[in-house]
């Protein structure tokens, strides 16, 4: 009878035990609640554009995020004899609120609605031959058009984190756009009255649009 409590006492340590090895682990592995990402657009470099964005939750159903992208390509365009050269450059700043809508989800992950704003800048020139009426000829000189673009607009879209943070986005919707466009011709003996041979441009001026996308990254 004296031996009962030592007895109680070894069953009780080995229950306890057993209840440590069956539940610890699995709290200790147990995926954490991540409140921050960082992603980049692959469909960017289809576009030889470098595109980076980062999100951080600002609350159970809001996130804010801050993407960025930059690109450019230089390239020619007519026949090999005309000498003609484009070389493009573009950047922009997009900064967006999203809002977690769905009753089960929370900022960042899952379905949601997000208004945005964007600036982006856009250098475009082009290097060959312009025709002058007072030579009756051929200059060598540049065109160049600097676009600078204002707008915003809202994405719907849904954001999944997976397997040890893995982030993966996909999203579309609509942009309101207004563009503000300048145009400069420099040749040796320009005067106004030039015009390019062989070479038509549609530099844009704004309006409404689609924007779509996908991310791909990591949350902490």
């Amino acid at each position: 009878m004296r031996n009962h409590p030592n007895t109680l006492r070894i069953v009780l340590c080995f229950a306890l035990s057993f209840y440590l090895v069956g539940h610890l682990p699995a709290q200790l592995l147990k995926e954490p609640v991540y409140r921050a990402n960082i992603k980049i657009n692959p469909l960017s470099i289809l576009l030889l554009t470098g595109n980076l964005k980062g999100e951080w939750a600002a609350g159970k159903k809001v996130s804010i995020q801050l993407g960025t992208y930059y690109g450019g390509i230089k390239t020619s365009i007519g026949s090999p004899q005309s000498g003609n050269a484009v070389r493009y450059r573009q950047w922009a700043v997009i900064p967006e609120v999203r809002f977690f809508f769905l009753p089960s989800q929370s900022a960042p992950e899952g379905l949601y609605i997000a208004p945005y704003l964007r600036y982006r800048s856009t250098d475009m020139e082009l290097v060959g031959a312009f025709y002058d009426p007072d030579i009756l000829g051929l200059v060598s000189g540049q065109i160049s058009n600097h676009t600078r673009n204002i707008g915003g607009g809202a994405v719907l879209g849904y954001q999944f984190i997976g397997y040890k943070g893995f982030v993966a986005d996909a999203f579309f919707g609509f942009s309101v756009n207004n563009a503000q466009n300048r145009l400069s011709l420099e040749c040796e003996t320009c005067n106004g009255n030039e015009f390019l041979e062989d070479a038509t441009f549609n530099f844009g001026t704004g309006g409404f649009g689609t924007r779509f996308g996908l991310g791909m990254g990591y949350a902490f």
